[in-house]
């Protein structure tokens, strides 16, 4: 991935103790898997595709590159699924001790 430009927002305080920014970045991807780790990795709330206009793919690169994306989200799902339970068994424990 090459970083073409970007522009760094400066953070806002939106609430108290709560700041808000965002980062805007145009960047060269050389493949849809690089695309799906960058997306899995960094969770950009938006995307745009400037170019190509058109591509052309084969079941087998996408499959491929979409297995890569739900191996990451599976990540965290995973994850999630542990913090939550950690949170309820650590909530139950504190509401027994009072």
């Amino acid at each position: 991935m090459k970083i073409l430009k970007y522009e760094l927002a400066e953070p806002k305080e939106t609430k108290p103790n709560l700041w808000s920014s965002f980062l805007e970045i145009e960047a060269e991807i050389k493949d849809l898997k690089t695309l799906y780790y960058f997306c899995a990795d960094y969770i950009p709330t938006s995307l745009e595709i400037l170019e190509p206009k058109e591509m052309k793919i084969n079941a087998e690169q996408i499959t491929d590159s979409i297995n890569d994306l739900l191996h990451a989200l599976y990540k965290y799902h995973t994850t999630i699924s542990q913090l939550t339970t950690q949170n309820q068994i650590l909530t139950k424990k504190l509401k027994e001790s009072h």
